[in-house]
Formats: C-alpha cells, sequence, structure tokens
C-alpha cells in the first residue's frame, strides 16, 4: 500500500481579522430617541405635580417613538 506523506516545518496562519470590544465600541452609533405619550380624546389624564416635574397619567395610551438622528459627541456625528 502507497501512501503519500508531507513533512510541514512551518506555516504561516491567516491574519486575525476579528474585531476587539474596543474596536467595536468605537463603531457603535448612538441615535437620538424621543418617546411622546399620544393624547386622544378617550382617555382622561392624571396629572401629579411633583415639585421639579409634573407627571402625567394616561390609563391604556400609546407611545410615539422617534429617531432624531445620530447623536453628537459620541461618534462625531453631528
Amino acid at each position: 500500500m502507497k501512501r503519500d506523506v508531507a513533512f510541514i516545518e512551518s506555516f504561516e496562519a491567516e491574519q486575525n481579522t476579528q474585531i476587539t470590544s474596543a474596536e467595536e465600541a468605537r463603531q457603535r452609533v448612538y441615535f437620538e430617541r424621543k418617546e411622546n405619550l399620544v393624547r386622544d380624546d378617550a382617555s382622561k389624564a392624571v396629572i401629579h405635580p411633583y415639585p421639579f416635574a409634573h407627571l402625567e397619567y394616561r390609563k391604556h395610551s400609546r407611545l410615539l417613538v422617534s429617531n432624531w438622528g445620530k447623536k453628537a459627541g459620541f461618534d462625531g456625528g453631528r
């Protein structure tokens, strides 16, 4: 039975192209997101007048979530 055998003294591995966590953090993009209550005439609002901020409570109300673009200061945007 004839077999081919090769002996390898050294080899070059492929370049490691994994992204490190530091590089991933630099590439991450943050967006400014705003949330607003959608008012409808069917639900009543209860206002809680706390000293530094007034809280508006509406049972089963809907939220409008909007994207306002890239946040300034995180990745050089705007």
